[in-house]
């Protein structure tokens, strides 16, 4: 059995992708998931040359997207906290609305 080895230069890379993987399946994107799986299953077998750097530059702007995406379904989060318990003006609940919302992508 051999062990699969990612030289420390790309590892970052890797991280990327598993960390933007989370991100996909917290904000309930299956789509996004099955992209950025078939992306990090291309970056494992890319190891050389060119289309590695190309992977590598859509995986890190794949995360930097999903980073920005989580930071705004946070921020959504925490208003709709806040018109539940009435410290500000209702807009997102307004008309009997629960908020909810399927997908933050």
């Amino acid at each position: 059995m051999t062990a699969f080895y990612i030289p420390e230069v790309y590892a970052v890379i890797v991280y990327a992708g598993v960390v933007a993987l989370v991100a996909s399946v917290i904000l309930r994107s299956g789509k996004m998931a099955v992209a950025e799986m078939a992306v990090l299953a291309g970056l494992m077998f890319w190891f050389n040359g060119l289309l590695l750097i190309i992977g590598g530059i859509v995986q890190l702007a794949i995360s930097v997207f999903l980073f920005g995406r989580l930071i705004t379904a946070v921020n959504r989060n925490y208003r709709l906290v806040l018109e539940k318990t009435h410290r500000i003006p209702r807009v997102m609940t307004e008309r009997g609305a629960d908020g909810a919302q399927s997908s933050f992508l």
